[in-house]
């Protein structure tokens, strides 16, 4: 129910806790270290600002989900964040808006919940990993699902594996929407 952070670079310092009404289940850091997010099983996610004065005093809410938040992974940028959940979707926030929920993208096809994310690095691709034991590959900026694959985790890819999926144009590219299991809101 709380998420404590220390920052590494005082010798003795305290950590600050930061409340969470319920269990936290997952948790993103973004990479500048201003921004902390926690999901949880009351199927909601805040966005603490750890740069403000008191990061406690007004966490950012995003609800939505129709279940508990299982992962959740940040742009490199801090400005956007998928979380996935046991209600079967992926959830893009825009966290610049005024209003991130109103601005929601959500990503349907997976058959189970939701138990991972990945985002690569220029934030355009996303990755999301599930107990219907399938890894979808998503292209954030159309929307669209570029790739299915399924029984893959939870091994090394080989050299030919990792190239086949840096994504390539001999991919095809299809939009959500467009397979009966895959859709956008």
């Amino acid at each position: 129910m709380t998420a404590r952070v220390w920052d590494l670079s005082q010798r003795d310092s305290r950590a600050m806790v930061l409340e969470h009404p319920s269990r936290i289940r997952s948790m993103a850091l973004s990479a500048d270290g201003k921004r902390l997010v926690t999901g949880s099983y009351d199927k909601t996610a805040r966005v603490f600002d750890l740069g403000a004065d008191d990061p406690r005093s007004s966490p950012m809410m995003l609800t939505g989900h129709d279940g508990i938040i299982l992962g959740m992974a940040l742009t490199a940028d801090g400005k956007r964040l998928a979380t996935g959940s046991v209600d079967n979707t992926v959830r893009i926030w825009n966290l610049e808006a005024e209003k991130p929920g109103d601005s929601v993208i959500v990503f349907r096809g997976h058959k189970h919940w939701v138990t991972a994310l990945a985002l690569s690095a220029d934030g355009k691709r996303l990755v999301s990993g599930s107990r219907d034991k399938t890894a979808r590959v998503w292209l954030l900026e159309t929307a669209s699902l570029l790739a299915a694959g399924h029984r893959v985790a939870g091994r090394k890819l080989s050299n030919d594996e990792r190239a086949m999926y840096q994504l390539g144009s001999s991919l095809k590219e299809q939009r959500i929407g467009q397979e009966s299991t895959s859709a956008v809101d």
